[in-house]
């Protein structure tokens, strides 16, 4: 039976989450590309299309990533009875959720009671790891996915019988989960964590752990398998519908390009080694700080707990591992993030536990002060701070008044612009022109045609246009109170004339 104690920690708990994550979720734009993309797969399924080949709405085939997060955001829409703001970044508060819960559950099975809620509100609080919870990107639900295949396959070690499977089932389905959400990403993410685990067991503490490990070699036979037949069916028939588009565009442009070099696009995303090292102490505010204090302890001996070495071990060989690849985003060490919130968890226990008991209660007190002003932080950051930035990143008004002019499903040409998220708010009928030579052919049509592009190719259109006619009728600026990131410029062509004076 619930006690008074647990229904209240489950009612702040339930508050804190929606501090943190849901206040406000869905009232901004998809600002980002990818919740542009994951908005138009999404309701290219919902529309009667392939689920199992998502496509954008100028019909080109989702091939940069597997597709289980549009199945998601596509889910949630149906839920919901459209796809919103809200539908597609319902998958990362759940990765968020869901990634916290699997680590304080790992330390409650551990007996570390105390430390796995301290670990759950030290992961969800870290600065980058909350706001990644309110953006539609894979990294979330992959990290969740990852996080339930370690746990589970070290929880499964200290079971026996069926509950040893069922545990080992389980972390086979994340990977596969894994697979499906962004591809061999997360086998590496997951194999890099357990190979030192199980060869720590095997060889320092070999007597006591090494029946620890065969079993859980043994269990491949059928694990492996069962993640292949998850997959496999999948990968073989989009990579056949695509006549091995699939295989080029996802497996070596998005994976083994973008990791080892060699594609020409890499979106600014080009850092140094030192990258992650420069960006950690801010991303895992206010908590990342206590990492060398909690190295000290592990130095002098203070810190004596095969939990602690596990967390700095899973922090550690990610950090390493994507420090080494050339293209680096802050999201993608989102991974890394629960094995320093199990570290920074047993660091804060063993410290609080060598306080004198006199001054505990107030350091107990002073942390969680901490932990409710981080909650109404994100609360005031989402209510007053991310509206004032919309007008900076919101084209709905752009794309409503593109429309005034012609109504959906009305063809409006992209001229050298790749918004998705201008495509999500266009809906669909949008076609992308590259060269000026077919913007001419366009521009020469006798019927009205309407023309978005960048205005720092508006401005050379009427020197770079070989012939035809674009008469403009807004911009950005001009919807958005004068400021936008991406100034964007509408045009018609000579066809057109009688809209542009009027």
């Amino acid at each position: 039976m619930l006690t008074t104690r647990t229904i209240l920690g489950l009612m702040l708990t339930a508050l804190l989450l929606y501090l943190l994550t849901f206040h406000g979720l869905g009232q901004r734009e998809l600002w980002s590309s990818h919740e542009g993309r994951a908005a138009q797969d999404a309701q290219s399924i919902l529309d009667g299309g392939d689920w199992r080949l998502p496509r954008l709405f100028d019909g080109r085939p989702e091939l940069q990533k597997p597709p289980l997060y549009y199945w998601l955001t596509a889910a949630m829409g149906w839920l919901r009875g459209n796809v919103d703001e809200m539908a597609v970044r319902l998958p990362a508060v759940l990765g968020f959720i869901l990634t916290g819960v699997a680590i304080g559950l790992f330390l409650l099975r551990q007996g570390q009671k105390r430390a796995a809620c301290f670990t759950m509100v030290i992961l969800w609080t870290m600065l980058h790891f909350t706001w990644m919870s309110r953006v539609g990107r894979i990294d979330m639900p992959l990290t969740a996915a990852c996080t339930w295949c370690i746990v589970s396959f070290i929880l499964g070690q200290q079971r026996t019988g069926w509950p040893r499977h069922g545990w080992w089932l389980l972390g086979y389905l994340a990977l596969a989960a894994g697979l499906m959400l962004k591809g061999p990403i997360a086998l590496a993410l997951v194999g890099i964590v357990m190979l030192p685990v199980l060869a720590w067991q095997w060889k320092v503490r070999r007597q006591e752990d090494v029946m620890k490990v065969a079993p859980l070699l043994i269990s491949a036979c059928w694990g492996i398998p069962l993640v292949l037949a998850c997959i496999l069916p999948w990968a073989y028939w989009v990579n056949q519908s695509t006549s091995g588009q699939f295989v080029q565009e996802f497996i070596i442009k998005h994976n083994v390009q973008r990791g080892f070099g060699g594609d020409d696009q890499l979106d600014g995303h080009v850092h140094p080694w030192w990258f992650y090292l420069a960006r950690i102490w801010l991303d895992t505010a206010p908590w990342g700080w206590l990492l060398p204090m909690g190295i000290v302890m592990l130095w002098r001996k203070q810190l004596q707990s095969p939990v602690a070495w596990l967390g700095l071990t899973w922090f550690g060989v990610i950090f390493l591992l994507l420090s080494c690849l050339q293209y680096k985003r802050a999201d993608y060490l989102l991974p890394a993030y629960p094995g320093l919130a199990i570290f920074l968890a047993m660091t804060v226990d063993r410290g609080l536990q060598l306080i004198p008991e006199q001054r505990r209660l107030g350091t107990l007190r002073s942390g969680w002060a901490m932990v409710a002003v981080i909650a109404v932080g994100w609360f005031s950051y989402a209510q007053w701070v991310l509206p004032s930035m919309e007008p900076e990143r919101a084209l709905r008004p752009f794309a409503s008044v593109v429309r005034s002019h012609l109504p959906a499903p009305g063809q409006v040409i992209l001229f050298r612009v790749d918004s998705h998220h201008l495509a999500w708010e266009l809906g669909k009928k949008s076609a992308r022109v590259w060269e000026w030579e077919n913007l001419a052919w366009w521009a020469m049509q006798p019927n009205a045609i309407y023309v978005v592009m960048p205005e720092k190719y508006a401005l050379e259109c009427r020197a770079a246009l070989p012939a035809g006619e674009l008469i403009r009728l807004g911009s950005t600026m001009e919807c958005n109170q004068g400021v936008h990131d991406v100034p964007l410029v509408l045009f018609v062509n000579g066809a057109g004339r009688a809209v542009a004076q009027r």
